[in-house]
């Protein structure tokens, strides 16, 4: 199930299976055994052929059906009849689309066809029929979205949030594409990270791995997302010896190397390699294609710390210390400093004591309290449907002695604070006048989801009900991730977060939640603009905080290299 923004109420797209369709038919075949007869080859083209209608909007269902022969029509007319009405059925108590093909069930495809390639090979026919591939797909989309009722428990104040929640948790991972904007600061911030603690360790790695120069090694690989054409599709170009390094790179991501072996990921082998075109690459997933790019050379750089520096145990270890090395001391600050446009704004990050908040933005009466959470995404989210599960995981990374608990803690102890009382004393500011705006940073898209927020406002705003702090107000909390902040930032020149953090606590404020399918705010949705003038100097600014000379690879690169990502 999915879920698109109309209004102030959500639009669901409702993936069917086979028995929301077909309830008193059962179909004893599996997946495979419907799939056999059609070329593996082919399956997979045609999986290629749904993400690209994904791209354009439009209804495979429809295109896939009139492509049916004659005979096919006439042989499964009932069925096709069955899909159609179901289809074209409108509830009328939500606002809903049903579907069959999906992003998180086509992913997941990809990996059966792929782990049975040759089993299905072997039993491939050129007289084939296409009706099957349906019937497979509808079997499969009871694999991916089990019936369960995992709703009836929910606490009805936490009702709507939590479950909407639990729902978007199990696509947000497949289809979420980070900008290459933040690929390359994260990567800049890495490799800053690494200078700062490991003595010499850019010449070293440099001459391990033949690079010359840190900015053209970065560009030479995010430039590969430079040739993704309108349809998900690669093509280079044979005669171009620029592009020899971006092909060999290609075909380290193609997941044909990988066909009949178990057990595969294919966030990490995203291509396709086309059988018609030897530089020629369908990509299977254009999120994990972006990551990649991130992860594949921080796993570089953790292979190399271990082997020249003796530095770690695990990649887990590594992470870990990155993520407060790097993560926020690198690039969480430097981008809350590029997002702030009043020089007036007292900024304060925490250098000494761990146990006190991230950073704090003083702006007059208005106090901005900011903590940062470096997480990947907890991948069995996308499977978990007990909602006291999901909420054990929430409490456990965002509320206890974690986010809101540490929001809690710093807001009692700003009284105490003596840089805070300082200030406020010298702006003659009265405890009484002050309004706290908390904020929780996520370094993973995954977890800006809305309804995320609106569920952890309630949770901070039970907690706060039994304190008193003696200022005027505590806002709703707003979540933010990084790669938002990049765009946000990078893409509007007027782009300032304090004020943007004042009128979304205003934009919340007014939120009414009481609808069927609530549209939660979103802090990113409510500041991208399509009449915006891009800030042509975060970049320069960015690679001054992160103390790399401005190179002639980073003055030589095309004014359109990061192209505005469409959503």
């Amino acid at each position: 199930m999915k879920r698109k923004k109309i209004g102030r109420n959500l639009k669901l797209v409702v993936a069917q299976n086979w028995k929301d369709i077909f309830p008193d038919k059962i179909e004893k075949r599996n997946v495979i055994d419907l799939l056999a007869g059609i070329d593996p080859d082919i399956l997979l083209l045609i999986v290629c052929a749904i993400n690209q209608s994904f791209i354009a909007g439009e209804s495979f269902e429809m295109k896939l059906i009139d492509s049916l022969s004659d005979l096919e029509k006439i042989k499964y007319r009932y069925e096709i009849s069955k899909i159609l009405n179901c289809l074209n059925k409108r509830n009328s108590n939500i606002n809903e689309t049903k579907c069959i093909f999906n992003v998180k069930a086509n992913n997941l495809l990809i990996k059966k066809i792929v782990e049975n390639y040759n089993y299905l090979k072997d039993k491939s026919n050129s007289e084939f029929e296409s009706f099957p591939f349906i019937q497979a797909y509808l079997i499969f989309n009871s694999e991916v979205y089990p019936t369960i009722k995992f709703m009836d428990d929910i606490p009805e104040k936490y009702f709507k949030s939590l479950a909407q929640f639990i729902i978007t948790t199990k696509t947000i991972d497949f289809d979420f594409v980070y900008h290459q904007l933040f690929i390359f600061v994260r990567l800049r911030s890495l490799f800053e990270y690494l200078c700062r603690n490991y003595s010499g360790f850019l010449q070293r790695f440099e001459d391990k791995h033949n690079i010359n120069g840190l900015d053209k090694y970065i560009f030479d690989q995010l430039f590969l997302l430079n040739y993704l054409d309108d349809k998900n599709y690669i093509s280079l170009d044979p005669k171009n010896s620029k592009e020899i390094r971006i092909k060999e790179y290609c075909e380290e991501l193609c997941i044909n190397s990988l066909f009949n072996k178990q057990k595969i990921e294919l966030k990490y082998y995203p291509l396709l390699k086309d059988i018609d075109n030897d530089n020629g690459y369908f990509v299977l997933n254009k999120a994990y294609l972006f990551l990649n790019f991130y992860h594949k050379i921080k796993y570089k750089v953790f292979q190399f710390l271990t082997e020249e520096y003796k530095a770690f145990n695990s990649y887990n270890d590594f992470s870990s210390e990155y993520a407060e090395k790097g993560s926020e001391e690198i690039l969480f600050r430097n981008l809350i400093q590029l997002s702030l446009k009043n020089k007036y704004y007292k900024v304060i990050f925490n250098e000494k004591n761990k146990s006190l908040i991230d950073c704090l933005i003083i702006n007059n009466k208005h106090i901005f309290i900011f903590e940062f959470k470096d997480y990947e995404s907890i991948n069995k989210l996308d499977t978990i449907y007990d909602y006291k599960e999901v909420e054990r995981i929430i409490e456990k990374n965002f509320v206890k002695k974690k986010g809101i608990s540490q929001l809690i803690s710093m807001m009692n102890k700003l009284k105490i604070n003596s840089d805070f009382k300082e200030i406020i004393a010298r702006k003659n500011i009265k405890p009484h006048t002050i309004e706290i705006y908390p904020v929780i940073v996520v370094s993973n898209s995954f977890y800006n989801i809305p309804s995320l927020e609106h569920y952890l406002s309630l949770k901070m705003m039970e907690k706060l009900s039994v304190i008193d702090l003696g200022v005027k107000k505590v806002h709703n909390l707003t979540m933010i991730d990084l790669n938002s902040l990049v765009e946000l930032t990078y893409y509007n020149n007027q782009f300032d977060l304090v004020k943007c953090l004042k009128e979304y606590a205003l934009k919340k404020k007014k939120f009414n939640e009481n609808v069927a399918l609530p549209n939660y705010p979103s802090f990113r949705e409510s500041f991208i603009k399509a009449d915006i003038v891009k800030n042509g100097d975060f970049l320069t600014q960015f690679l001054k905080l992160t103390n790399f000379e401005n190179t002639e690879d980073i003055k030589s690169m095309p004014d359109d290299f990061f192209k505005r990502k469409k959503r």
